[in-house]
């Protein structure tokens, strides 16, 4: 019986270092990335104005699993380009399971379910630009919808 104390007693002994341990390694791994690391975020952020592909069923569990990150094989998302060149892009879902996107969101513009689609999103976002007079700037018109 003194024996199971004694190593009920170590354990928790042990427990209670773990605990201090993982908190002290919380504590400063808060303090060198910052308050950005700790939240939960989403893999991306979506636009008010969400422009959706055709042939996208059950849209609300799309939209959640890409917030989520989890997989899907037919779903690409125009997006916000990353680089000062190009105004959108278009990729597939896979991309936003990176962590890369957990810390950095991505804002998808629309959501399509085959890259043919995304095309046509982006072909029909170009046309509405040109209508409203912003012939050539895709994103000051997505910015101002």
């Amino acid at each position: 019986m003194r024996c199971l104390l004694q190593k009920e007693y170590l354990m928790h002994i042990s427990m209670r270092k773990i605990f201090v341990v993982s908190f002290i390694e919380s504590f400063f791994y808060n303090l060198c990335f910052g308050e950005e690391m700790m939240r939960k975020r989403g893999f991306c952020e979506f636009s008010k104005d969400l422009y959706w592909g055709a042939n996208v069923k059950k849209r609300a569990l799309v939209k959640w699993n890409l917030y989520h990150g989890c997989g899907q094989f037919n779903i690409f998302c125009v997006t916000k380009a990353m680089n000062q060149n190009d105004q959108l892009d278009i990729i597939h879902c896979a991309f936003l399971r990176q962590p890369y996107y957990r810390v950095h969101p991505i804002f998808i513009y629309g959501i399509a379910s085959s890259y043919e689609e995304a095309v046509d999103i982006v072909l029909r976002i170009s046309q509405e630009a040109s209508i409203a007079g912003l012939d050539g700037r895709l994103s000051d018109y997505l910015l101002k919808a």
